[in-house]
């Protein structure tokens, strides 16, 4: 009898030991995916800005004088009949 009981207590404590250890792996992954959750907010937090300036801008390249002050201003683009003027360095 006091055999069986002693069986018995080293299988209870296999089983705790064992049931222990394998809250303490998922209680750690659960934190890394926690920490992994918490960047892939701070990720798409980062890409909603950006999509929303770019959205912006796209808004404000609609305006057609917008477009026309660009072109002028980065290409160089000029009005057919208009005559441009440079003046080279001093």
């Amino acid at each position: 009898m006091l055999h069986k009981e002693m069986i018995l207590r080293l299988i209870m404590v296999s089983l705790l030991l064992y049931a222990m250890g394998r809250y303490s792996e998922e209680r750690s992954l659960s934190m890394e995916m926690r920490a992994y959750a918490d960047e892939l907010r701070l990720e798409l937090r980062a890409v909603e800005e950006e999509h929303q300036r770019l959205e912006d801008r796209f808004a404000h390249l609609r305006d057609l004088s917008e477009i026309e002050r660009l072109a002028r201003e980065q290409l160089g683009y000029v009005r057919p009949g208009e005559i441009i003027f440079t003046f080279g360095e001093k």
